[in-house]
């Protein structure tokens, strides 16, 4: 898929490209190729974007020096704050089926990444 969650628009769809189609009460109906960031909201549930546009946390790692040039490394990477907008987070596993609506999330999402690396240094 390909997602701009900071410029696709509610309900709308990634690419014009059309995928497979389906029958739908005796009606061939395409379907998109590729569903944009917000497709499942309506453009009044769209009251910001997913993914905030700052981001800090901590970074940590080590090199060890096989000899004079050749290293290997790790890193590890720790976000330290909430990536997401609660606005319009939903968790995919819940839905509220009398109001036909996402239940909104307020879970904290973090950056975590794990680097290794070998290399050459003069």
């Amino acid at each position: 898929m390909i997602h701009s969650y900071y410029k696709d628009e509610a309900g709308g769809i990634a690419s014009s490209y059309t995928g497979p189609s389906v029958w739908v009460d005796g009606i061939v109906t395409p379907l998109a190729r590729d569903a944009g960031a917000y497709y499942n909201l309506l453009a009044s549930e769209k009251e910001a974007n997913l993914y905030k546009t700052f981001d800090y946390g901590l970074i940590g790692g080590f090199n060890y020096f096989i000899n004079k040039g050749f290293y290997f490394g790790l890193r590890y990477d720790y976000g330290l704050t909430d990536v997401t907008n609660d606005k319009v987070d939903f968790l995919r596993k819940t839905f509220d089926e009398e109001n036909v609506v996402g239940i909104k999330s307020n879970h904290f999402d973090r950056n975590v990444g794990f680097e290794v690396s070998f290399g050459f240094r003069f």
